[in-house]
């Protein structure tokens, strides 16, 4: 009976300073800053009572969906039981997640949290501590050593900084295609190459698509223009 597809919900909690719009302040837009880097989320740290992954980082909080409770109902409650935060919630998609020790169809919301850390309503038995790091430390970090966070909460934010990219390039997202479901949104595969068929499509473009691709090579990005 272990292991069964079930329902359950993840949050992903935007931290910004009271008053804030949730991104640091930068003197100089230089240094290659991406969005990633000034886009704050709370991320938990689950007690070691837990019977799942105990005392690993959770970037994207929530729960198992309860017989007779929607998904909206079990969010809500969860964010507040486990933080004490009554937050309006964004749903943003659904998705699948499956790996050797769970199964399930999650449903990814957004909040927002205005306030102080020290000020959040943590629930012990749930929650050991919570903390503000930006996207792109999460990712170095939970990639660094996979083993100290929340495997399907990493799924989890991962989907949403790709949904966040979609939405700044305005992707089409089309039922029925590959990763384009937002009942059903997968992680797209980083592509290996870009080709193009004729040189008039970059002649026209000023070359800029080229020029963008060489940069990124440089950097270390992938891709590639033939």
């Amino acid at each position: 009976m272990k292991n069964l597809w079930h329902r359950a919900t993840y949050i992903v909690v935007r931290h910004e300073a009271e008053g804030g719009d949730g991104k640091r302040q930068s003197s100089s837009d230089g240094g290659g800053r991406r969005d990633e880097d000034d886009v704050r989320v709370l991320v938990q740290r689950r007690s070691m009572l837990k019977d799942y992954c105990p005392g690993r980082m959770d970037p994207a909080p929530g729960g198992v969906v309860g017989f007779g409770e929607s998904c909206d109902e079990n969010a809500r409650r969860e964010l507040l039981e486990e933080m004490g935060i009554d937050a309006p919630l964004k749903r943003m998609f659904t998705f699948p997640y499956e790996d050797s020790r769970a199964r399930c169809w999650g449903e990814l919301y957004e909040a927002t949290y205005r306030g102080p850390i020290d000020a959040l309503r943590i629930q012990e038995e749930e929650v050991d501590e919570v903390v503000s790091l930006s996207l792109s430390e999460i990712e170095s970090m939970a990639s660094a050593d996979p083993d100290a966070w929340l495997p399907d909460g990493v799924h989890a934010l991962r989907l949403y900084v790709q949904r966040r990219r979609d939405a700044s390039v305005k992707r089409r997202l089309l039922p029925g295609y590959s990763s384009g479901d937002l009942n059903e949104y997968r992680i797209r595969p980083r592509a290996r190459a870009v080709f193009f068929d004729c040189d008039d499509c970059l002649y026209f473009d000023g070359w800029g698509v080229a020029g963008g691709f060489k940069e990124r090579n440089a950097r270390g990005g992938g891709g590639g223009v033939g």
